[in-house]
């Protein structure tokens, strides 16, 4: 069974092994606690038999927020786990006075592009050679939106088609 916390301090060398496995580009511990330490960033943890399996960060400015990175193990996707983390942290950027959240995915991650469809998220950008990728190419990475509060993890999609 999934159970969400909230990060601490504890976690920076969790969330920088998390990171390195979901990412190709990973942020290291350092990188991350620069972050967290920011005001109106926080950070979600997604735990499995006490071992962190995945992760969100986000932060809430001006009434938006924005997920700044989301990952899950690989060994543990496809459980819903990602879907459950951008909800809790979209939930808490409401309770935190914010109106809508954004994030960015890389035009080729389908999967992902998936959850946020279900979740209510619109096509609302586009980062022209956002990503890296190996040898030398790249893909845009696409700014979605979503107004908050969400819908119900799973539900139907309230925005229009990804992409």
């Amino acid at each position: 069974m999934i159970v969400l916390r909230p990060g601490t301090s504890a976690d920076l060398e969790d969330l920088a092994r998390l990171h390195g496995a979901c990412f190709s580009s990973p942020w290291d511990q350092v990188s991350l606690a620069a972050l967290t330490a920011q005001p109106n960033v926080f950070t979600l943890i997604a735990t499995q038999g006490g071992r962190a399996r995945g992760f969100v960060m986000a932060r809430v400015a001006a009434g938006e927020s924005e997920i700044l990175s989301l990952g899950v193990h690989p060994q543990s996707r496809g459980a819903g786990t990602g879907a459950q983390l951008v909800h809790a942290a979209a939930t808490q950027a409401a309770e935190q006075g914010a109106t809508e959240i954004f994030l960015e995915v890389g035009e080729k991650n389908q999967t992902a592009r998936s959850v946020y469809d279900g979740l209510g998220f619109r096509l609302v950008g586009r980062r022209k050679h956002y990503y890296a990728e190996a040898g030398g190419e790249s893909q845009d990475g696409l700014v979605l939106k979503a107004d908050l509060p969400l819908g119900k993890v799973g539900g139907q999609s309230r925005g229009t088609p990804l992409g």
